[in-house]
């Protein structure tokens, strides 16, 4: 998918996810406008982290993809980040990138220049994970990870998937398509994806018993 479309897709979820807040928040108006500004805050200077990592990257363009909203489909409703940095030749984050940022809506990393990235530590995504488009060729992903809406880790050069691979839950689709994967991890068939699981194009030979996909619960793609 066109990273463009990705992103206007990701932007209606979350404008469509802000008009459905009826006010059943009991944060007062001026503790959610507080709290709305103290986490846009803290993503800006996470921006200023980026940048000065990467001095071909337009600090603008990070703090623009800063966007901060009240949620109210989570328990209680909650002031969350969303992170748009892609198509921004990001090609290093800090070492602590993820645990900074501890909660984050959407988390857009696509089209970049990443060969890496740090471990994801206690992150936890609440809406979309998008790491595809990189030049990856590893990944690091704590036991039982989980992604609220869909990963996308294709378009990479993953050559193999950490043995946590197995533990982590996603929400909706999981995308490997496009890499360079020879094989599986070890308890792969304990992954629980509750939408499609795409593993097209990659160098899996034999290709894996379909037993192992059986907590797939939409269609495979081998």
């Amino acid at each position: 998918m066109d990273y463009k479309k990705k992103y206007l897709k990701y932007k209606v979820k979350y404008l469509q996810a802000k008009q459905k807040f009826k006010g059943g928040s009991t944060l007062p108006g001026e503790s959610q406008k507080a709290m709305v500004e103290q986490v846009t805050q803290k993503y800006h200077s996470i921006a200023e982290e980026v940048a000065d990592l990467n001095s071909g990257v337009d600090r603008a363009s990070l703090r623009e993809g800063v966007d901060v909203g009240l949620y109210s489909d989570t328990t209680p409703p909650q002031v969350i980040g969303n992170l748009y940095w892609n198509n921004l030749g990001i090609e290093k984050l800090p070492p602590n990138f993820f645990e900074n940022l501890a909660v984050v809506r959407d988390l857009d990393l696509s089209n970049n220049d990443l060969a890496s990235v740090p471990a994801f530590g206690t992150l936890k995504v609440e809406g979309n994970l998008d790491l595809s488009h990189n030049e990856l060729s590893s990944l690091k992903l704590p036991p039982e990870f989980k992604v609220g809406r869909m990963l996308s880790l294709d378009n990479n050069k993953l050559s193999e998937l950490p043995k946590e691979f197995g533990s982590i839950t996603v929400e909706s689709d999981l995308h490997l398509h496009n890499n360079k994967l020879a094989s599986l991890p070890k308890g792969f068939s304990n992954l629980t994806v509750k939408g499609m699981l795409d593993l097209r194009n990659n160098n899996l030979d034999p290709k894996p018993d379909p037993r192992i996909f059986e907590k797939v619960k939409g269609t495979t793609f081998v």
